[in-house]
C-alpha cells in the first residue's frame, strides 16, 4: 500500500508541475500577445509613413524627368528653328 502512496504522490508532484508550467506558459503567451497588439498600429502607421514618402518621392522623380525633357523638346525646337 506504501508503495501505491508514493507513486501517487509521484504523480501529484508531476502533475503539480506540469499545471505550473502550464500556467507559465499561459502567461508568457498573453504577454507576447499584448505586445503583439500594443505595437501592431504602430508599426502599421510606420509602414504607412514610409509608403507615402516612397510614392512622393517616385512622383517627384518623375517630374522630374518630364521636366527635363520637355526642356530638351523645347531645345529642340529652337535649335531646328534658329538653322
Amino acid at each position: 500500500m506504501e508503495e501505491k502512496n508514493t507513486r501517487n504522490l509521484s504523480q501529484d508532484i508531476a502533475i503539480a508541475e506540469i499545471q505550473k508550467d502550464v500556467y507559465y506558459l499561459r502567461k508568457e503567451i498573453a504577454d507576447i500577445k499584448a505586445q503583439v497588439f500594443n505595437h501592431l498600429p504602430g508599426k502599421i502607421e510606420e509602414l504607412n509613413q514610409s509608403f507615402q514618402k516612397y510614392k512622393l518621392s517616385s512622383t517627384r522623380w518623375l517630374v522630374e524627368i518630364l521636366v527635363s525633357l520637355l526642356f530638351i523638346f523645347i531645345g529642340v525646337i529652337l535649335n531646328l528653328i534658329i538653322k
